[in-house]
């Protein structure tokens, strides 16, 4: 008897020690790798990004997304059809497609988990890198627009995002960041985006 009630503790103890996040699912049979694998479509996503100058001038730039509608702008909103679906594969590829329309902007490349650091506060699996190595612009009716092919690491190919909650059909990126730049300017990004898988 006693050893059952031992393996169960145990058996508890693995499936809860699983969880990174705090709004991951409190037990889960799948490996935090493949809940995060699969196709995924994005269900709503708010974004702000507020800019203090240098000046002490400031300017801020709202993103909106539900119901397959984005909405932009600073001072005067500009709203049109999207849809935002990403392919996380097993192998470490990726693809994201942006769809505006007949316009898509497509992006491709490899994912991986980052490490954990203790410096910045972050557990092992909880932050997911996107690497870009190739973009292109499709018009459903002309074709490839443009390409661009990317190799090496550089900061303009690179995303790293927060996941807040994996579960097996649901993915949360959160964000909050603060930048300060040499002539004091700020840029503060904070929101977060939903995912629904499809697949």
């Amino acid at each position: 008897m006693i050893r059952k009630i031992v393996v169960i503790i145990v058996l508890v103890f693995i499936l809860v020690s699983c969880r990174k996040g705090e709004n991951d699912p409190l037990v889960s049979l799948l490996s935090r790798k493949a809940r995060l694998t699969g196709s995924w479509q994005l269900k709503e996503m708010v974004l702000t990004s507020s800019f203090v100058h240098s000046s002490g001038r400031d300017s801020i730039f709202e993103e909106t997304y539900f119901n397959q509608k984005i909405t932009t702008g600073v001072a005067k909103n500009i709203e049109w059809e999207y849809i935002e679906l990403l392919d996380i594969n097993s192998n470490g590829s990726f693809k994201k497609d942006m769809n505006y329309g007949i316009v898509h902007f497509i992006e491709e490349g490899n994912w991986y988990f980052a490490k954990r650091s203790n410096e910045g506060n972050i557990k092992n699996k909880e932050m997911v890198v996107f690497e870009k190595t190739k973009e292109y612009k499709l018009d459903d009716e002309e074709g490839i627009q443009y390409e661009i092919s990317y190799s090496g690491h550089q900061s303009s190919n690179v995303s790293i995002e927060m996941l807040d909650g994996l579960r097996n059909n649901e993915m949360n990126f959160i964000y909050s960041s603060s930048d300060t730049n040499a002539d004091k300017s700020t840029k503060t990004v904070s929101g977060y985006k939903l995912y629904l898988k499809t697949k």
